[in-house]
């Protein structure tokens, strides 16, 4: 069973690439790599700074 944050983890991967979002988050890839498969949970911090990113990212491909 996947859980939200699992989800939402491989829909950031998909827009960005993994190593961007590791980047981005401030975490190793294979952490990025956990938290999509259920290795590890996705700590609600690290979830809110995803959630900033990709809002960021929508700013930014939007024109005004």
């Amino acid at each position: 069973m996947t859980t939200k944050k699992q989800e939402i983890a491989q829909r950031a991967v998909d827009l960005v690439g993994h190593v961007e979002l590791a980047e981005q988050l401030n975490v190793p890839s294979w952490v990025v790599e956990a938290w999509m498969y259920g290795g590890i949970d996705m700590p609600d911090s690290k979830l809110m700074d995803l959630a900033a990113f990709l809002l960021d990212a929508r700013r930014s491909r939007v024109p005004l």
